[in-house]
């Protein structure tokens, strides 16, 4: 008998045992298919406000992608500079404090001489999406631009809708705007204010509202899709359609952050980005610089559409400053001239 319970013991025991072992080896693959469905995260920064039209074009893109990868990734927005300044964004994208960056040429002048072609003054370009697939070509033709780029994956291109010369006096011709005070960005824009006669200031954005309301400054250049954002038309009496320059605007992602992603998550990005994406927000840009010159109007703000003679007054400054920046490009052993002829075959080639 105590043979009998002896064994009856032993299996009793050997039972518990694979048990335990078979309770370890569920929670253990459970665990390890958790692990497996954990999604990639990517941190998406920008400068713009989450409520603006840019920031809710940001997160309605990320969302569409994230949805796509059937909760396989996890593009995480983060707007209004919340990472990093924006003169600071290319330092974040390439050392992993974002993944992804959308910015401004214009905040890196050292990071990308050549792509600055785009922003010469009076290029030619009529509105943000004649920039699409201009900017798309000239980055596949030219590789001083493709170079600028090393080290990131592009995922859109496209320029600012072309700049607005906004005034407390009316400017209708070049002799107009002599002695005026205007606040420029910086670049070549700014040496074409001095040689048309006026008196180029450097304010930061939000203090330009202020200084056109005291006076400090008589006008200022902008684009027509940023001058909302910052209540610029409240103190502007006049506003000249010159279309001065078109800022470079990118989106990029870090390369060694894309080669780490799966096939299949590349796939999806690429689905959303590119050209389709780059059109996107150039469309919406459009259709917020016409709904905005419709409203000036409407409110009994002056808007000037100049005729090609009096574009004819503005553009000898302008190709004067180009020739001036062929030659320093020149200078950095950077062919100044076949870039700008380049510029300008693609600004021509898709004018509608």
């Amino acid at each position: 008998m105590e043979h009998k319970k002896t064994n009856n013991i032993s299996i009793y025991f050997l039972l518990s045992v694979l048990l335990v072992c078979l309770v370890f080896l569920i929670c253990g693959c459970s665990n390890d298919k958790a692990s497996e469905e954990k999604p990639y995260e990517l941190k998406f920064a920008h400068h713009e406000p989450a409520n603006s039209d840019k920031g809710k074009m940001f997160q309605a893109w990320a969302n569409e992608v994230n949805a796509a990868s059937n909760g396989k990734l996890n593009i995480t927005v983060y707007p209004s500079s919340t990472l990093g300044s924006v003169v600071d964004g290319m330092n974040m994208v390439n050392n992993g404090i974002c993944d992804i960056l959308w910015s401004f040429t214009g905040f890196f002048n050292k990071e990308f001489t050549a792509t600055d072609v785009i922003s010469l003054p009076m290029l030619g370009f009529e509105n943000t999406v004649h920039t699409v697939d201009a900017f798309w070509e000239l980055y596949n033709q030219r590789p001083e631009i493709q170079k600028e780029f090393e080290g990131l994956k592009v995922l859109a291109l496209y320029a600012h809708p072309p700049a607005v010369l906004g005034t407390d006096k009316k400017v209708t011709c070049v002799d107009d705007i002599k002695g005026l005070k205007v606040r420029v960005p910086t670049g070549p824009a700014t040496q074409v204010i001095k040689e048309w006669g006026a008196i180029p200031m450097t304010i930061p954005t939000p203090d330009i509202y202020q200084s056109l309301e005291k006076g400090v400054i008589n006008g200022y250049v902008f684009d027509w899709a940023g001058i909302p954002g910052f209540k610029l038309q409240e103190p502007t009496k006049y506003f000249l359609d010159i279309k001065l320059y078109a800022g470079p605007m990118f989106i990029v992602i870090n390369e060694k952050k894309w080669t780490a992603l799966p096939q299949d998550l590349q796939k999806i990005i690429e689905e959303h980005s590119y050209r389709k994406l780059s059109m996107t927000i150039a469309e919406n840009q459009d259709q917020v610089v016409s709904a905005f010159i419709a409203l000036m109007q409407k409110e009994g703000k002056t808007v000037i559409f100049p005729d090609e003679k009096q574009l004819a007054g503005f553009k000898v400054a302008a190709d004067k400053v180009v020739k001036q920046w062929i030659a320093e490009m020149n200078a950095k052993g950077v062919d100044g001239q076949g870039l700008y002829d380049a510029a300008r075959a693609v600004v021509d080639k898709y004018k509608k």
